[in-house]
């Protein structure tokens, strides 16, 4: 049965899929893809939204967000939530703001609210309100266990992101990447602090919105910290960001507030998804992730590497711990053996990773194998045969 939803945004952002917001870019995959599975997708946010299907603008008074100003856009959403239902044969209200329990509809049509942010940040009361056929649902698994009991709170629908449309091979280049919204909890100062620290430059992009506390911030930390060699380079559409994000030498997270989409205030969810698809890359070129196992980490549910098939490990072998379960130490460590760049490391197989500066291919590609065995045993062997073909 075909559905006709009303998808009604935050009010103060707008929606689009250059959106600075992950709310308002999550809404707008969820509007693009509605149609493809038969359904109808009616948005209502704010003017400057960019949707594939009809729009219904709301106009916000010009100046700073300020409460005088927050209610009289809260009852021009609910004036234009009551005339799409009259206009159109709505058969759901989908929700994504903070503030959604301050404009919602009369009952006699279903609601459900999808929960962003963390559950700490809404007010209690959107966990008992009096509505009918109101129902919430979490954004990840770590987030809904931080929800109170709530009879009408359904399992989650984990937020992703379309990473395939990212991928693209360039070269890496000497910056640092940070996106966002510039507020207190995404701390972006810490991360320009830590660039001047490194000597690396800091790239900032994202957008200031008028609330006066962001704004505050903007002025009194983040702009002390915008000194040369960072940039600040506003909001980015799609192929600016994903040129970016390809050619970064790394995409800084300096968040202090606990991150709903990335599972858990401690990140280990999120860190534990990920370690399966490390990659090492040097030079613009990918290698496999199976040849360059993270030593220390493994998969839920296996040894890690060849213990998990049922092969010894060499003695020499560090043993394997859960990534989450890996102390501040022991994680530093484990970086600075992988992504050293003033030094040649060597790892199991006969592998060596040469240093930045050489610019070598990895020698497991011009070495057929050890000279004892003849073959990659597992083994730091000193000697090994040399192949056929030249180096290089």
């Amino acid at each position: 049965m075909a559905l006709t939803i009303l998808q009604v945004a935050f009010p103060f952002a707008p929606v689009g899929p250059d959106a600075v917001g992950g709310a308002e870019q999550v809404l707008s995959m969820v509007e693009r893809c509605l149609p493809r599975f038969g359904h109808r997708a009616i948005v209502l946010a704010c003017e400057g939204s960019v949707t594939s299907g009809p729009l219904l603008p709301v106009a916000l008074p010009p100046g700073p967000v300020t409460d005088a100003m927050q209610d009289a856009v809260h009852a021009a959403m609910r004036a234009r939530i009551a005339e799409a239902l009259r206009r159109h044969p709505i058969d759901l209200v989908h929700m994504h703001g903070i503030d959604f329990h301050r404009y919602l509809p009369p009952s006699g049509v279903p609601v459900l609210a999808t929960l962003h942010l963390p559950p700490g940040w809404y007010p209690p009361e959107i966990f008992r309100l009096a509505r009918p056929d109101t129902w919430l649902h979490a954004v990840s698994a770590s987030q809904h266990r931080a929800c109170p009991p709530c009879p009408t709170l359904l399992p989650p629908v984990e937020n992703g992101v379309a990473v395939g449309a990212l991928d693209r091979p360039l070269t890496r280049r000497r910056f640092a990447l940070v996106l966002g919204r510039i507020c207190p909890e995404k701390n972006q100062h810490a991360a320009l602090e830590a660039g001047t620290r490194a000597g690396l430059p800091v790239l900032l992009g994202g957008q200031v919105f008028p609330y006066a506390v962001h704004e505050a911030y903007w002025r009194g930390t983040v702009l002390p910290c915008l000194t040369r060699p960072h940039r600040f380079l506003g909001p980015l559409g799609f192929a600016r960001k994903r040129r970016l994000l390809n050619a970064a030498r790394c995409l800084v997270s300096a968040s202090i507030a606990p991150e709903t989409s990335f599972a858990g205030g401690d990140g280990s969810d999120g860190l534990r998804h990920a370690r399966g698809r490390l990659r090492l890359r040097r030079a613009g070129r990918y290698r496999r992730a199976r040849r360059h196992r993270l030593p220390g980490a493994r998969r839920d549910g296996d040894g890690g590497g060849d213990a998990g098939r049922g092969r010894a490990l060499p003695r020499h072998h560090p043993p394997h711990r859960p990534a989450a379960l890996l102390g501040r130490g022991d994680a530093r460590g484990l970086c600075g053996r992988l992504w050293s760049p003033r030094e040649t490391r060597q790892q199991p197989c006969g592998l060596t990773l040469p240093s930045r500066q050489s610019r070598r291919r990895p020698t497991c590609r011009r070495w057929s194998g050890c000279a004892r065995t003849g073959r990659h045993c597992g083994e730091r062997c000193p000697a090994r045969r040399p192949s056929s073909r030249r180096p290089g």
